[in-house]
């Protein structure tokens, strides 16, 4: 008996302690009060200011920077001319899958990189966030337009990406990192090209038009699965902040978000 009285006397103040530290609140800088933060933004931008490491991209399979030059812009415009050049379109008796295998080799027979496409953003110029600690990545990328004129009848072309983000996450880079950044700060996306690949619409004037010259709009759209968001430095292409895209399935609808899928949506990739 006296062995045991005196085993709990020497560890009361011992369980105490214990007790006391496991009672505490988690501090600012403690990842385990990031867990409960629902907006996917919000607790990738708790964690990296838990982890203290907000200007150290995350690893990626791919080279970034090497795919960040001046000779790999998105020109989509050109990219849509070599897609439909390159792969013939979708038999009736031809299934999605099948069709989206056979477009994915004849893109790789053609040269086209079509999993790593590199496309800077328009989101022009990046705006320091002093109070979020980042820039915003939107996630909107370049489109194009052509004016042409056949015959008395104006041709109006847009080509557009549908690649945007489901989320606009914060890159989190030190406030001293972005002021010698200055106008070079730049954000991009690698893209992935996937099926159907492309498509078009065609629109033209009703008959009875008020119009001076009769209109035709021809919207192409690229499919992309964007992989990959980023932050660079323009000049020197260093690779300032990257996140991986994930592939949600929420319901039966496709989200791109970072960091994690929304609760109880299905990660795809």
């Amino acid at each position: 008996m006296f062995a045991l009285d005196g085993f709990v006397r020497w560890s009361l103040p011992f369980l105490l302690v214990v007790a006391h530290e496991a009672r505490a609140e988690p501090s600012k800088n403690d990842p385990q009060a990031c867990v409960t933060i629902t907006k996917a933004a919000d607790r990738l931008a708790c964690f990296d200011r838990a982890f203290a490491k907000p200007s150290v991209p995350a690893p990626t399979p791919v080279d970034l920077r090497a795919l960040v030059t001046k000779d790999r812009q998105c020109d989509l415009q050109a990219l849509h001319a070599a897609i439909v050049k390159a792969v013939p379109p979708k038999s009736d008796y031809e299934t999605s899958e099948a069709f989206a295998e056979r477009g994915r080799r004849q893109l790789a027979a053609a040269g086209i990189p079509y999993s790593s496409i590199f496309c800077r953003s328009n989101n022009l110029p990046l705006r320091y966030d002093a109070d979020k600690g980042g820039y915003k990545i939107d996630g909107m990328f370049p489109t194009k337009s052509l004016y042409s004129q056949e015959g008395n009848r104006r041709v109006f072309t847009y080509w557009n990406g549908d690649n945007q983000l489901g989320m606009t996450p914060i890159a989190l880079v030190p406030a001293a990192t972005a002021e010698k950044l200055g106008s070079n700060a730049a954000d991009g996306a690698i893209l992935e090209l996937v099926s159907p690949f492309v498509s078009q619409y065609t629109s033209e004037d009703s008959p009875g038009s008020t119009k001076d010259a009769p209109e035709t709009s021809v919207g192409i759209t690229l499919h992309f699965e964007p992989r990959y968001v980023f932050l660079y430095n323009s000049v020197t292409y260093e690779i300032l902040w990257s996140r991986p895209v994930l592939r949600c399935d929420s319901s039966g609808y496709i989200l791109h978000m970072i960091d994690a899928c929304s609760p109880g949506a299905k990660r795809l990739n």
